[in-house]
């Protein structure tokens, strides 16, 4: 397609005309400068990757589509500023921001912290916090692996559905707390936290996966009858005690299937004598290492201890998807040789 196409009016922050007065024929350098030209055009194509911010322009029924969609690598991005976007579509874009209680559609996107917004979503990573207007239905999405994404359901009043179809990764559910209301997630490999502020409700999981339930029952149904558990993992421990120091060095990482996660989070040891008398308050490690192993410094343990004492390690990680999980290790004290 070239920028003179009958269908498109083209955004290219480097090759626009200088102060975004070019002609029909030519990019348009900003979404602002692209506007006017929306009158005999039907969508709004972004080239290149900067920013693109919404100003205070009439944005409804607008096709908003990036380079990703049409097989480019580089991302464009629109932040939504509070303007309506009623009946919009954006296409192979990264998209964030207010939306103005805008019901859209988003395929293909990267969606992070849009809030005030309902519609239909597909094939997009969503990430951040989501706070819907209305009701919303995501069909083969994921939850991002590196920014949480929480789904704030405190607009769902009465009896509206929330659809999560297909879904793969970690959703945080907040503020469900309406009896009438309903939400249904499918997938495989799933993982649903519901959060304290989940209280009233239907909720429905199928499929395979995990439910984390922090939730605070008033009138709230869980149906998770169609979900057959995820295997957690287990947590594997090595560890060596050097007795010149008396420091007990410990290695810990998560195994699932056969293989490692390397995103887990938040590792701690806490270690215990063999009466159960705490020794070692938790020493704690941020992030795993490029391999998925958490490596504690040196944890030490009381002098003395003597050839052959036995001491307890529990270690604690948060997976990939933000679950905690727990393992228990007994570990002999002997000198070195």
């Amino acid at each position: 397609m070239g920028a003179g196409n009958d269908s498109f009016i083209f955004v290219d922050p480097n090759l626009g005309s200088a102060g975004g007065a070019g002609t029909a024929l030519d990019p348009r350098d900003s979404l602002a400068n692209a506007h006017p030209l929306m009158v005999n055009r039907r969508a709004i194509f972004l080239v290149r990757d900067p920013v693109q911010t919404l100003g205070a322009l009439d944005w409804t029924n607008v096709q908003f589509e990036g380079p990703e969609s049409h097989g480019a690598a580089n991302a464009s991005a629109i932040a939504l500023n509070a303007q309506s976007v009623a009946g919009s579509i954006f296409n192979g874009l990264s998209i964030s921001g207010d939306a103005a209680a805008s019901s859209i559609a988003a395929n293909d996107c990267a969606v992070s912290a849009v809030t005030n917004v309902a519609g239909r979503f597909r094939r997009c990573v969503m990430a951040g916090t989501m706070a819907l207007s209305a009701p919303a239905r995501f069909e083969n999405c994921q939850g991002s692996g590196t920014n949480i994404f929480e789904l704030d359901l405190t607009a769902i009043t009465g009896a509206q559905i929330i659809e999560l179809l297909g879904f793969k990764g970690f959703v945080r559910i907040t503020n469900l707390a309406d009896a009438a209301a309903r939400l249904e997630i499918t997938g495989e490999g799933i993982e649903v936290e519901l959060a304290a502020s989940v209280t009233s409700g239907t909720v429905v999981l199928r499929g395979t996966g995990k439910l984390i339930n922090n939730s605070a029952p008033v009138a709230l149904t869980i149906d998770k009858s169609g979900l057959v558990n995820r295997d957690e993992g287990e947590i594997q421990i090595n560890a060596r005690y050097v007795d010149s120091t008396d420091a007990l060095f410990i290695n810990a990482w998560l195994e699932r299937d056969g293989s490692i996660p390397v995103s887990t989070t938040q590792g701690s040891a806490t270690i215990y004598d063999e009466n159960g008398t705490l020794i070692v308050a938790s020493g704690a490690v941020a992030n795993s290492d490029a391999q998925g192993v958490f490596r504690f410094p040196s944890l030490t343990v009381p002098a003395g201890a003597g050839s052959d004492t036995m001491v307890y390690a529990v270690i604690t990680m948060n997976d990939e998807f933000g679950a905690l999980i727990t393992g228990i290790t007994g570990i002999t004290i002997r000198p070195e040789s």
